[in-house]
């Protein structure tokens, strides 16, 4: 069972693959294979006919991109894995008689559209869900403090953490129990396989931060568990 054990701990965080963010790349690298195995599938037709032998390089590209659209379908069925975990989780946390529990997640109420089944958990248990992003310039009109409007994404995460601890802070109240789900790149010892996996479809740059650390730093007893998956 995934609980805060000590009885001072305030903060339990999940971190995690965003399941919403799994999906779309899976279906944007599935997307971008697909078409290249028509690519290559239509080179290896037209040697064959021009020279009746089969191209031996083309045919390694083509195992190549076969192979990465199964790591597709892997993706898909974490994102699913994942998905049924937080639910598990949050319904673990949400037994626990007579606490009052805050769910945070991270991202505003339209990044998590995707995610009606913990909405629908913290409706029916009673939980307070709040989103993490929610009134945060940088995230939901793109732009800084100063109304500029930011030239690349990255810049999105510029004391991204720093306003979520203020706003826990401000959400907190009195809860014997809060929840945070976030990335894993936000948690330290944080190594990122899809990144490395797949290059073509990941951003360049990453902010790998501390936001446990930060919590700490505030005076909260804090634990971190990485929800994993089999892929």
């Amino acid at each position: 069972m995934v609980v805060c054990t000590k009885r001072k701990t305030k903060i339990c965080i999940l971190a995690e693959y965003h399941p919403t963010n799994l999906t779309a790349l899976s279906f944007l690298a599935a997307h971008m294979i697909k078409k290249e195995i028509e690519r290559l599938g239509g080179e290896l037709i037209e040697k064959l006919y021009s020279s009746g032998e089969v191209d031996k390089s083309i045919l390694r590209s083509l195992e190549k991109e076969v192979d990465e659209m199964v790591e597709c379908i892997n993706m898909l069925l974490c994102a699913h894995e994942i998905r049924e975990k937080e639910v598990e989780y949050l319904n673990e946390i949400a037994r626990l008689p007579n606490k009052k529990i805050v769910v945070y997640l991270e991202g505003n109420r339209d990044a998590n559209a995707a995610r009606p089944e913990i909405v629908e958990l913290a409706r029916e248990k009673n939980l307070k869900l709040v989103y993490l992003d929610e009134g945060n310039r940088r995230y939901e009109n793109f732009v800084d403090e100063n109304g500029r409007i930011l030239k690349h994404a990255h810049e999105i995460q510029i004391e991204r953490e720093d306003f979520w601890v203020d706003r826990i802070e401000e959400t907190i109240a009195d809860a014997d129990y809060a929840i945070v789900i976030v990335g894993r790149n936000h948690v330290r010892n944080y190594k990122d396989y899809i990144r490395k996996t797949y290059k073509r479809i990941s951003p360049k740059r990453k902010s790998v931060g501390y936001f446990d650390e930060r919590l700490r730093e505030r005076g909260y007893e804090v634990e971190v568990f990485r929800i994993t998956c089999k892929w």
